[in-house]
């Protein structure tokens, strides 16, 4: 059964690492993802699913008129973005305190859907893997990889622009790594969900992207959020601080799922989800 949402690039060969989740969660639990406006049967006729990536802004409104139904999208605080937007929608999920509250919506569960990843993908970690720094796309150029290398004290870089046919291999050297220097959200996000050590790093001219889904997802774990500038500062906080964060429980965010499961091994993951 095919299921139509939106995401970026989610119609291009070469897609954002973290926002292909949604195709990934989507085939375990039993449906083919397509890009919205899909010619029917589908399993939502006039509605588009947003799920993970951050969706709540005034452009990914516009672009569907239809029915929008949230499952754990964010709100990166898009001035123009305006609460009435919001009444065509069903919300089922947010993806953390801050989205909730800016945009005033109430007991609804929290959580990037990302987190579920590791429930239907047991990624076999590889051996003597490296330190990686992993930027958002903006922070980095193929003629400074070697300077932001350095800087930062990592092995090797990654990035999270993937060809569609290499995402699980990406994803596993990801959450493989020794350590992941990150100003990427969803490379957090997965490293965090894989049990795999990490931090938010800001090095030289590296900026935060939409410092409102960081407050966001740090605000979800319990914790200020925090940068570092290199590995040696991202092992201390790793020590101090992100080794001891819990992720909140995910049964209210699995739950949440906004169609019927497919699938009946993910029906009984999704049971045993904690």
């Amino acid at each position: 059964m095919k299921l139509q949402g939106r995401y970026w690039r989610d119609n291009e060969d070469i897609v954002n690492l973290g926002d292909y989740v949604t195709e990934l969660l989507l085939q375990a639990f039993g449906y083919e993802y397509v890009s919205y406006p899909a010619p029917e049967p589908v399993a939502n006729p006039g509605e588009c699913l947003f799920a993970v990536g951050t969706l709540l802004d005034a452009d990914w409104f516009q672009r569907v008129p239809g029915k929008i139904v949230v499952w754990g999208s964010g709100y990166w605080g898009d001035p123009r973005f305006a609460l009435r937007q919001l009444r065509n929608c069903r919300i089922t999920a947010v993806r953390g305190p801050l989205t909730r509250r800016e945009l005033n919506i109430r007991e609804v569960a929290m959580g990037d859907p990302a987190l579920l990843l590791p429930h239907f993908y047991a990624l076999e970690r590889e051996f003597h893997a490296p330190v990686l720094y992993v930027p958002h796309f903006h922070n980095y150029s193929e003629e400074n990889i070697q300077q932001r290398l350095e800087a930062t004290h990592a092995d090797e870089f990654l990035s999270v622009r993937v060809r569609r046919s290499k995402c699980l291999t990406v994803l596993k050297r990801l959450v493989s790594a020794k350590f992941v220097l990150t100003n990427s959200l969803h490379a957090a996000i997965l490293a965090q969900a894989y049990e795999t050590p990490w931090a938010l790093c800001l090095s030289g001219n590296d900026a935060l992207n939409l410092p409102l889904k960081w407050l966001d997802w740090f605000e979800y774990l319990g914790t200020p959020l925090h940068a570092v500038p290199n590995l040696t500062e991202g092992l201390k906080w790793w020590e101090h601080t992100g080794q001891h964060l819990a992720i909140p429980s995910l049964q209210p965010l699995a739950t949440a799922f906004p169609y019927p499961i497919l699938s009946e091994s993910a029906r009984c993951v999704i049971a045993a989800v904690k």
